[in-house]
Formats: structure tokens, C-alpha cells, sequence
């Protein structure tokens, strides 16, 4: 009985910490996608997101479904605790650039050029780098439960 209430407890961490993570690269998807005349680099940091964001749905919807074994599950909750570094480091430096540059026109649209002048400091390196760590993370896990 232990066990299985283990077993539930761990999945119920699983996949409470991927709609977690989740739900903080669509809070990043949309600052992105709020940005005005932004370089190609702005949208395509804004794919990535929002491929990581669909690679943590799946996982979610795989432990939901209970399609997971014990090594498996284990090796999920490791690669999330990286993934989640990588996803709050990224979430620091958008929070920070949406308080700097305050609300966009309306509230839904930012202009680049506001965006370029909080950039300094390689925060743009910074980010890129966030986004790479969390995409090799979340695809080495993929293809190791592909096999």
C-alpha cells in the first residue's frame, strides 16, 4: 500500500512540476510574442519556447496516463529539476525586462527598441543559453524514452 501510495505521490509531482514549467514558457511565450519589430532571433526564441512548452505537455499527458515505468520515472523527475534551473533562470530575466520596460501599448504590444535598451549585459546570451540547457535536457530524456 506504501508503495503505491509512493508511486501516486511521485507521479502527482511529475506532473504537477511539468505543467509548472509549462505554464512559465507560455508566461515567456507571450512576452516574446508581444514584442514589436523584434529581430528574427525574438521569434525564434519564441518557437523554442513554445516547443519546450509541447514537450512538457506530453510528458505531463504520458504520466497522466500512467504510461511510465519506475527507472522512467525517476530519470522524468531529474531532468525536470535541471529543466526548471534552466526555466527559472529564464524567467527571472523576462519578470526583470517586463518591470523595466513596463506595460506595452495597451498592455498587449512592447516595441523593440524599448526591449534593446534593458538587453545589455548579454542578458540576449544569457537567455539563448537557458533556452539551449532546458532544450538538451528535455531531449535527451525524449530520446531516451523513445527506445
Amino acid at each position: 500500500m506504501a508503495e503505491v501510495l509512493g508511486l501516486t505521490a511521485s507521479v502527482f509531482s511529475v506532473v504537477s512540476l511539468a505543467i509548472q514549467l509549462g505554464d512559465s514558457l507560455r508566461i515567456a511565450c507571450e512576452f516574446w510574442d508581444s514584442i514589436e519589430d523584434g529581430p528574427d532571433d525574438i521569434r525564434r526564441i519564441s518557437m523554442e519556447l513554445r516547443l519546450l512548452a509541447n514537450i512538457l505537455y506530453q510528458i505531463h499527458r504520458e504520466h497522466e496516463d500512467g504510461a511510465v515505468d519506475r527507472v522512467q520515472e525517476q530519470m522524468i523527475k531529474d531532468a525536470l529539476a535541471i529543466a526548471k534551473t534552466d526555466i527559472d533562470g529564464l524567467a527571472v530575466i523576462i519578470t526583470d525586462l517586463s518591470r523595466k520596460i513596463g506595460p506595452g501599448q495597451n498592455g498587449l504590444k512592447r516595441k523593440w527598441g524599448r526591449i534593446q535598451v534593458v538587453l545589455k549585459g548579454g542578458k540576449i546570451t544569457k537567455l539563448k543559453a537557458y533556452i539551449e540547457s532546458a532544450k538538451s535536457i528535455l531531449t535527451l530524456l525524449q530520446s531516451t524514452r523513445a527506445q
